[in-house]
């Protein structure tokens, strides 16, 4: 059969090479949206502009309050760097995946506060991730103003 329709083998050959390359590309695709969709930022959650600046008074009572902090890629070398350690170290013993699972947080205490939290004072100080340094200008809770004591300092 193979003299008399050698053309039907040599399809047969070619069409089969295509479905692996099509396989082969959809793996690729899947692959790459995962990729993306995790290096997506966070989503921005709307707020209502605060009409004044907070001065922050280091009470530490934002950092006491169970939640996570998002740490981007950008901020892992300069993190590890302030700590002594290789990036890889910092992410293996300080992270945890956010619970969307798109991105790395800080690891918390048992009683839900930050890791980095001693006293009143921060480890990462110098160095605090985005999210840190924002509240409550760029992000804030329900009833962060009870809590905190910039805020109570403000009014």
């Amino acid at each position: 059969m193979f003299f008399i329709y050698p053309q039907l083998s040599t399809l047969g050959k070619l069409f089969s090479f295509q479905k692996e390359i099509l396989f082969i590309l959809s793996i690729l695709i899947i692959l790459l949206k995962s990729v993306a969709f995790r290096r997506q930022p966070p989503p921005a959650f709307p707020m209502e502009p605060l009409h004044q600046r907070h001065v922050c008074q280091r009470c530490g009572a934002c950092c006491r309050r169970p939640g996570f902090v998002r740490i981007a890629d950008a901020e892992l070398p300069r993190l590890a760097t302030h700590l002594g350690m290789s990036e890889t170290a910092f992410i293996e013993r300080f992270t945890r995946l956010t619970p969307r699972r798109n991105g790395l947080a800080l690891i918390d205490k048992p009683d839900g506060s930050c890791h980095f939290l001693e006293g009143n004072d921060c480890r990462l100080q110098a160095v605090k991730p985005a999210q840190c340094v924002g509240f409550p200008e760029t992000w804030r809770r329900d009833g962060w103003e009870a809590l905190c004591q910039a805020a109570r300092a403000a009014q």
